[in-house]
């Protein structure tokens, strides 16, 4: 994880990539290789309802929605559990749920912010 420097008293950005932990027992690459994007219909639904655990804490995640760009998709999903975060998530446009859902594992383990992150995700290769 990265912190980009850029900060307001409002957000603060994260960068994250999740091929970057590979030194990471419990971190193994996707075992396929994605040619296609997945749908924004089928990404809500991967998404929606995936229960994400960092140590003995689960969070349920809700999605509140999906905005597609050019080259990258924002997801605005909320995690309800051991306690209530928001998240913006911004997805490189062929990154996985698979690839979502362990970039913010690792974000849960490194952050106490419970509002107003944005968290960067690129796809694994």
């Amino acid at each position: 994880m990265r912190h980009s420097g850029s900060q307001n008293r409002f957000a603060r950005v994260v960068n994250f990539n999740a091929g970057v932990f590979p030194s990471e027992e419990s971190y193994a690459p996707p075992a396929v290789v994605r040619t296609m994007p997945l749908s924004k219909d089928a990404l809500h639904e991967r998404l929606d309802g995936e229960v994400v655990a960092c140590g003995p804490a689960t969070w349920r995640m809700e999605v509140y929605g999906i905005v597609e760009g050019d080259s990258q998709r924002w997801i605005q999903l909320g995690l309800e559990g051991f306690d209530s975060r928001n998240l913006l998530v911004k997805l490189a446009y062929r990154a996985s749920d698979a690839d979502v859902v362990n970039a913010i594992q690792h974000w849960l383990a490194g952050s106490e912010r419970l509002h107003g992150d944005i968290l960067t995700v690129a796809e694994c290769r």
